[in-house]
């Protein structure tokens, strides 16, 4: 039996069908404004968003700010997002709503290659991707701007645990160094992705043949 929930393969199809499934359920939220709560702090109320050109990215990049009490959190890739998106519409919140929905959708897609190649049945790939698709816990992330981090480091978190299961499978440097970028990445645009190296074994003790714990410490 065949069907579009059958296979384990990403086609143009099911990724714009994907992608449609998320746009639908999150498109209500995505012409909001911004919020008084977090918006202002990492936004409006942020001096360094309205300072243009390079000066503007070394101010981000300067943790010399948050030692000095300027601000609150060092997260640079995070907030070089944010100067782009502000930099060209300021305090307008759709174009930050329509980035963290490309995240979303980045995530999701990722979801469904994790599970393929963890091995499990295709039912179970499409409902975990589906699930996480519409989960109404990404309300939040997706349409408050303070929230564009979590799709942001999520995507970031799973591209580095899929560049390591490449390496363990093919022992390629590339795919090592590839993972390891992505992971600084994304502790670049949130803490929570120090959990990351967890995962990693987590996955690696799932294994059928899990690598030994010597040479999986020394990875």
């Amino acid at each position: 039996m065949t069907g579009p929930f059958t296979s384990t393969r990403l086609t143009p199809l099911s990724i714009l069908g994907v992608t449609a499934l998320c746009v639908a359920c999150f498109a209500p939220g995505l012409t909001s404004g911004l919020l008084q709560y977090d918006d202002p702090l990492y936004l409006t109320n942020n001096a360094a968003m309205s300072v243009p050109g390079w000066a503007g990215l070394r101010e981000l990049w300067n943790s010399d700010r948050v030692w000095r009490g300027e601000f609150v959190e060092f997260f640079p890739l995070r907030d070089s997002v944010y100067w782009l998106l502000f930099q060209k519409w300021g305090a307008t919140g759709t174009p930050y709503h329509v980035v963290a929905l490309a995240f979303h959708v980045a995530a999701t897609l990722l979801v469904f290659r994790l599970a393929v190649r963890l091995g499990l049945p295709a039912a179970v790939v499409w409902c975990a991707t589906l699930l996480f698709a519409v989960h109404p816990t990404h309300i939040e992330s997706v349409t408050w701007a303070a929230g564009l981090k979590d799709p942001m480091y999520t995507t970031l978190m799973l591209g580095s645990v899929l560049c390591w299961l490449r390496f363990r499978e093919t022992s390629r440097p590339g795919a090592y160094v590839l993972s390891l970028v992505l992971l600084i990445m994304s502790l670049l645009v949130k803490s929570m992705a120090i959990v990351t190296p967890v995962l990693l074994v987590l996955v690696d003790r799932s294994n059928a043949n899990p690598t030994p714990w010597p040479r999986l410490i020394k990875r």
